[in-house]
C-alpha cells in the first residue's frame, strides 16, 4: 500500500509486506498525529513515525480510482473487488481492527463488529453503494458491477475492471487537515498492471485536493505487491 496524504511534508508512506493476488484480504490504515499504522488481515504489519499529513479539503471521494495531479493520464484504476469500505474520524485500536476481521455479528445493518464511535462512512456494498452511517454519503456507481463477497454471497461486493470503473462518493464530515483517521476495507486484488504503461498502482480510495503540489488523500496498492 502506498498512502498519500494530500499536502504533506512526507507525502507517501509504503509498507513492506506482500499481499497475494486473487484472494480476499482485509486492509486497514490508521493515522494519528505523526504516526501511520498499516494492518493486514487484522494484524499490525508496519508502523511509520515522523509523517505529516494535511488533507486540505474533502472534495469528492472515489473508490477504485486516484487522480495524479501531475499527469492526467494516470488515474490508477483498481482491477479487482472491494467490499465493506469504512472510514472513521479517529484512530481505531488494534483490538477494534482485529474484531473487524475476525468478529461475528448477526446485525441486519451495520454489524456490531464495526465501531460506531467516530464512524464517518460505512459502505457494505450489499446490493448497492449506499453509506449506512448517519452521514449517508451514498455512492454513485460508474461501471463497477456487483459480485460475490469473500463468503460467496451474491451481489455483496463490487468488481472494478481496472480501466474506467469507479464509485463516486460525497464527503460530508470526511477527515481533513492533520486529524486522526482510519480507513478499512476488504480487497481481492487481481492486478496492478494497467492498460497504460504509466499506471503501475491501483487505488482503493481517494479524496481531497488535486493540484500541482497537493495529491489526494489516498490508499494505493503498489505494483510490487507490497503494502
Amino acid at each position: 500500500i502506498s498512502l498519500n496524504g494530500g499536502c504533506s511534508t512526507i507525502p507517501t508512506t509504503t509498507g513492506n509486506n506482500a499481499i497475494g493476488l486473487n484472494s480476499w484480504q482485509h486492509i486497514a490504515t490508521t493515522i494519528n498525529s505523526d504516526t501511520v499504522r498499516i494492518y493486514v488481515n487484522g494484524i499490525l504489519s508496519n508502523t511509520f513515525t515522523g509523517v505529516s499529513f494535511n488533507t486540505t479539503n474533502s472534495l469528492t471521494a472515489y473508490f477504485g480510482k486516484f487522480l495524479n495531479p501531475n499527469n492526467a493520464s494516470q488515474k490508477y484504476h483498481l482491477k479487482g473487488y472491494l467490499d465493506e469500505m469504512a472510514i472513521w474520524g479517529r484512530k481505531l485500536t488494534d483490538q477494534e481492527i482485529y474484531t473487524l476481521v475476525y468478529g461475528t455479528s448477526s446485525a441486519p445493518s451495520i454489524p456490531s463488529t464495526v465501531p460506531m464511535s467516530g464512524l464517518i462512512g460505512y459502505w457494505p456494498f450489499d446490493g448497492n453503494a449506499n453509506d449506512l452511517s448517519v452521514n449517508q454519503n451514498h455512492g454513485t456507481v460508474s461501471g463497477a458491477v456487483l459480485s460475490n463477497d469473500r463468503n460467496g454471497a451474491a451481489l455483496k461486493s463490487y468488481y472494478f475492471d481496472g480501466i474506467d470503473d469507479l464509485i463516486t462518493v460525497p464527503t460530508l464530515n470526511f477527515p481533513v487537515g492533520g486529524t486522526a483517521r482510519t480507513f478499512a476495507f476488504w480487497v481481492n486484488y487481481s492486478s496492478s498492471i494497467q492498460p497504460s504503461p504509466f499506471n503501475d498502482m491501483s487505488s482503493a480510495l481517494s479524496y481531497g485536493a488535486v493540484s500541482a503540489n497537493c495529491t489526494q488523500m489516498s490508499v494505493l496498492l503498489t505494483n510490487n505487491g507490497k503494502i
